[in-house]
């Protein structure tokens, strides 16, 4: 059974005298979002993932609360031989530790303020994961699925590459999290063969700062990565320059042969104004891997008209089924640019498409970085637009309806 929770939980729900406790502890698959510490003048129940004993799949986005981490550390220790997908959201590391830290103080379980070394200080690794310094020890052997979002790796990145049974995965995600690239370092050096069949790595301007001594390596941790083995599928990098993308794509060339979806993002930081989208000009890496490509989705943050220069001379042409162009709104004279780009190079995209295929060309905001859901079903239908700029829909609002047609959950 699978049961998917909103930010709103009746605490008659998953307390103690819950009826998901009492009446339904073989639930299987979990998947909660919460809102955290955002809104601290709101009650949240406890949340006892402990309780449940069969445990296969487990998502929660929003935990920040000391209260949050026990429960996932409960639900880890009693379902550790039965997980096989994990997904944790803390949506911001800081304050996470920070909420955390100050819920261990209100308990008097913490009277000497922060940890006093790096590893303790990493509560992720020693209080949700339960490590010790040097500890090898796999807590999820039957881990294939592992998605982490502003989670910490620093000092611990050997614990928890052990603990989190990294090199047995089929599906990692990595967004935003601290430390991220020491992980990928030290897979590396372990020489171990990974099982990636899917691989996504987020480093927007908020983690890009947060990689220690990777902070200007970026580019020969993601190859090096990337060239240790071979066989992913589906491949979603967004990450911030300074950046040599053409060793980016040597790593990606790797997986040529088996490569079905690739989306690559380039961001770029303006200590004066936002961080913004930026156009990845082709290298020779790059042609040699779109040339003749036959993915079924290739993703870029190129404006049409730098890929019609840069796609223009292949031969053959890449036999993409989705072309995924994608944009910052931030600047809104840039998103009229772009319609008003797509609507003269239109005609290469539509001869590229042939008589048998049709295109998607979109564009949207990158706020929660990768849009990484590409599925087999979201694959159909996809849609050829129209030729004229009279009855082609605006990109923007078609991408992103306005304020008072959106909704939460």
């Amino acid at each position: 059974m699978r049961w998917e929770l909103g930010t709103c939980i009746p605490e008659d729900v998953l307390d103690l005298n819950g009826d998901l406790i009492n009446n339904q502890r073989r639930i299987e698959h979990i998947s909660l979002v919460t809102c955290g510490s955002r809104l601290p003048h709101l009650p949240i129940p406890d949340v006892l993932l402990g309780e449940f004993k069969t445990v296969r799949s487990l998502s929660w986005k929003g935990l920040s609360r000391t209260d949050d981490f026990d429960s996932v550390r409960d639900c880890i220790k009693i379902n550790a031989q039965g997980i096989e997908s994990l997904e944790l959201d803390l949506r911001n590391w800081q304050q996470a530790r920070a909420a955390y830290y100050d819920g261990m103080k209100k308990r008097g379980q913490l009277d000497f303020g922060f940890a006093a070394n790096d590893f303790a200080d990493n509560f992720f690794a020693t209080d949700v994961l339960g490590m010790f310094p040097g500890e090898a020890r796999v807590i999820l052997p039957h881990l294939s699925s592992l998605s982490l979002s502003q989670v910490s790796f620093q000092a611990a990145v050997k614990e928890m590459q052990h603990a989190l049974n990294v090199t047995r995965l089929v599906s990692l995600k990595l967004r935003n999290c601290r430390y991220s690239l020491a992980l990928l370092d030290a897979i590396v050096r372990g020489a171990q063969t990974m099982r990636l069949k899917s691989f996504e790595l987020v480093i927007d301007i908020e983690a890009d700062e947060g990689q220690g001594a990777h902070d200007q390596e970026h580019d020969v941790s993601i190859f090096a990565f990337l060239n240790s083995f071979r066989g992913l599928k589906d491949l979603y990098l967004l990450v911030t320059d300074p950046m040599k993308w053409e060793l980016i794509f040597r790593g990606i060339s790797s997986h040529l042969s088996t490569l079905d979806r690739l989306i690559t993002h380039r961001r770029k930081h303006d200590p004066t104004s936002a961080t913004f989208d930026s156009p990845i000009l082709l290298c020779n890496e790059s042609k040699n891997l779109y040339q003749g490509a036959h993915s079924t989705c290739i993703g870029t943050c190129s404006t049409p008209s730098d890929l019609v220069r840069d796609w223009g001379d292949l031969s053959p042409k890449p036999m993409c089924k989705i072309l995924h162009l994608r944009i910052d709104f931030a600047d809104e004279p840039y998103a009229d640019k772009f319609n008003d780009d797509m609507s003269k190079n239109y005609d290469f995209f539509n001869e590229e498409a042939g008589s048998d295929e049709e295109t998607t060309l979109n564009e949207e905001s990158s706020v929660d970085g990768v849009r990484s859901n590409l599925t087999d079903n979201s694959l159909a239908p996809v849609q050829s637009l129209p030729n004229t700029s009279a009855s082609r829909p605006d990109f923007a609002p078609w991408s992103l309806p306005p304020p008072e047609t959106s909704h939460a959950s």
